[in-house]
């Protein structure tokens, strides 16, 4: 369920039910595998940072082929931050 968001996303039926990309068992989002962007065309809020979490709303907005897997040596967002 981590990598949902790489799969175009594509929820998952498991053995507990359907899970939509991800979500655990409660509804709620959750962490991702890191990920950030070097694409010039975002701003510094989506590019200067790394995302880990579904539900942030700066990394929903970077498109999956502008993503790069890992921190890319940049701090984590705040916004995923926030969501926990």
């Amino acid at each position: 369920m981590r990598y949902a968001h790489l799969l175009g996303g594509l929820g998952l039926v498991t053995q507990r039910g359907h899970y939509g990309p991800g979500e655990g068992r409660n509804g709620a989002m959750t962490k991702v595998a890191a990920y950030h962007t070097t694409n010039p065309e975002y701003p510094p809020t989506h590019r200067d940072v790394y995302h880990d979490h579904d539900d942030c709303p700066y990394g929903k907005e970077i498109k999956s082929w502008d993503r790069v897997s890992g921190q890319g040596n940049r701090p984590r967002c705040k916004e995923c931050i926030k969501l926990g």
